[in-house]
């Protein structure tokens, strides 16, 4: 009898590890889809353009937008632009879950996953929503430098990338990118990570190759 227990739990694990996985992966999408919301609700109230890559103190990154203060200090909640649409900001530090995929666990550097590391588990595609100025490089001011872009100068929203989980949008934009170990494949061994596009559709995709534009997606404005 106990080696028949034994059996049917070396079978049923499999199974049930891909199962929780599953959901949360479902919970993860759930989360994309708020801040997606959420971005389109901010596009409402600011004339359809979308917030700079830049704070006054920081200089651009995919983290920026959505968000708790990350190990870097920079960009607190009063800094990412998204936050005031999907929670009341009561503590610069205070966590946000919507922010925390439930499947990064696997750490990033000397953190136990890239939600501490960098206060999202979620990268906004910045390549193209700034645009950068033609202005002295001895005398500029950051939030002008890279001013947000208008939703209306994207031609393909169902196309283009808005945000998504860190394995996916982190890497078109960096060009070459050195991962951590457990840095990518949080769901699928197949390369496959949850985005959410301009239109507010989220899917569960595959990078090809890494390439930053297909038939499919793009992290440009082509």
């Amino acid at each position: 009898v106990i080696s028949i227990i034994a059996l049917l739990i070396a079978l049923l694990l499999p199974a049930i590890k891909k199962a929780r996985e599953a959901a949360r992966t479902v919970a993860c999408a759930a989360n994309l889809r708020q801040i997606g919301i959420a971005a389109n609700a901010y596009l409402g109230d600011h004339d359809a353009f979308f917030p700079s890559t830049h704070t006054p103190t920081c200089g651009p990154t995919a983290f920026g937008y959505v968000g708790k203060a990350g190990a870097s200090g920079c960009y607190s909640h009063y800094d990412r632009p998204i936050n005031p649409y999907l929670t009341e900001v009561v503590d610069e530090n205070m966590p946000l879950e919507v922010a925390h995929c439930p499947s990064d666990t696997k750490g990033s550097g000397a953190f136990e996953s890239v939600y501490e590391a960098g206060g999202a588990s979620y990268c906004f595609n910045v390549n193209w929503t700034a645009r950068t100025l033609s202005k002295s490089l001895l005398d500029y001011n950051r939030n002008e430098a890279y001013e947000g872009i208008s939703a209306d100068l994207i031609p393909d929203p169902a196309r283009m990338v808005l945000v998504g989980d860190f394995p996916l949008v982190n890497t078109p934009f960096e060009g070459v990118h050195v991962y951590q170990e457990g840095q990518k494949n949080w769901h699928s061994e197949d390369g496959r990570d949850n985005t959410t596009f301009v239109d507010g559709h989220t899917d569960f995709i595959p990078i090809v190759n890494l390439t930053p534009t297909t038939d499919d997606y793009t992290f440009v404005r082509d």
